[in-house]
């Protein structure tokens, strides 16, 4: 939970700035892209299966963000991110399924 209010906090903020010091085009996105990247990686340092669900929110944030831009190979490029995450996610969930001992 602490890392969903780190989260809001930091995006509220960056935000903020970025909107009032700079002519970025959408500074909230742009903040919530970056602090949801940082929280995801954090806890993909610690192998936390939570790591997942922060990087496909990263990469769905990040294809509309740069679509809307007119930057479709970037777009793509985090499509791809958003598959392998997906399918990163998935591959987590199938090991330690496996790995718990299962019950009578």
């Amino acid at each position: 939970m602490w890392m969903v209010i780190a989260g809001i906090a930091v995006t509220a903020g960056y935000g903020w700035l970025l909107h009032r010091f700079t002519n970025a085009f959408m500074p909230y996105m742009d903040a919530a892209v970056l602090a949801l990247s940082v929280i995801a990686q954090c806890l993909q340092m610690q192998r936390k299966v939570e790591t997942w669900p922060f990087w496909l929110s990263v990469n769905t944030l990040s294809v509309g963000l740069f679509a809307s831009r007119g930057l479709l190979l970037t777009a793509a490029l985090y499509a791809a991110y958003w598959v392998n995450a997906w399918y990163g996610w998935w591959r987590w969930q199938k090991e330690r399924t496996q790995l718990l001992p299962s019950t009578p």
